[in-house]
């Protein structure tokens, strides 16, 4: 439903000679094709949105390409291309960054900061959750800041710094219980719980688990 609801309308952009539109409705058909494990045609799509790009882009033109490249990342991180994926992610966050879009940029950074964990760099993981938790906060997106601190708590987790993972996920739990988000609560509670246990706190993670 979703394609043929894209391919509609692409058509109805098509038809208005809405260029700029019809390209960008092929983000929305990159999600889909990644949701449902069809990487390799998500990255075609992505190339052919790219090849139609001239050489000298607008704003909306370099926004474009920014999100291409940062599904591009994600489509490439799931089929382990690792390398691959860094350089789309690093790609994308310098064409947010040339856009001045903050928010965007920290999102790419934790995106960065995922691929990196997968290949053994925490630290370096680390000190991009660092800036994308600022950025989050300056922007006052407390969700956001809670997902962050708990990526910051799997990777202090990593480390063997118990006790700021600790204190990570804690804030986290405090930051969801205000805003009553319940769909990350069970992640945070398992983190949670194998930091208590690793902190020799067995009742605590007991409770938790």
């Amino acid at each position: 439903l979703a394609m043929t609801m894209i391919e509609a309308a692409r058509t109805g952009y098509d038809q208005l000679g809405m260029t700029l539109e019809s390209l960008r409705t092929n983000v929305g058909l990159m999600r889909v094709l990644g949701e449902t494990g069809r990487y390799g045609e998500a990255l075609d799509v992505g190339q052919r949105v790219l090849d139609n790009i001239a050489a000298t882009q607008t704003p909306e033109q370099t926004l474009l390409m920014a999100h291409v490249q940062r599904n591009w990342g994600v489509c490439l991180e799931r089929i382990g291309r690792f390398a691959d994926a860094r350089v789309a992610f690093a790609a994308a966050e310098q064409l947010y960054a040339t856009l001045g879009l903050d928010e965007s940029l920290a999102d790419l950074r934790i995106n960065r900061g995922l691929v990196l964990v997968q290949i053994g760099r925490v630290q370096e993981a680390l000190a991009l959750y660092d800036t994308a938790l600022l950025i989050y906060q300056q922007h006052n997106l407390p969700l956001a800041q809670a997902q962050t601190l708990i990526n910051l708590g799997e990777g202090r987790l990593l480390l063997g710094d118990y006790m700021l993972s600790l204190q990570s996920f804690e804030q986290a739990t405090q930051i969801l219980d205000t805003l009553g988000q319940l769909a990350d609560e069970p992640i945070l509670l398992r983190q949670l719980a194998d930091a208590y246990l690793l902190l020799n706190l067995s009742s605590d993670a007991l409770d938790a688990y």
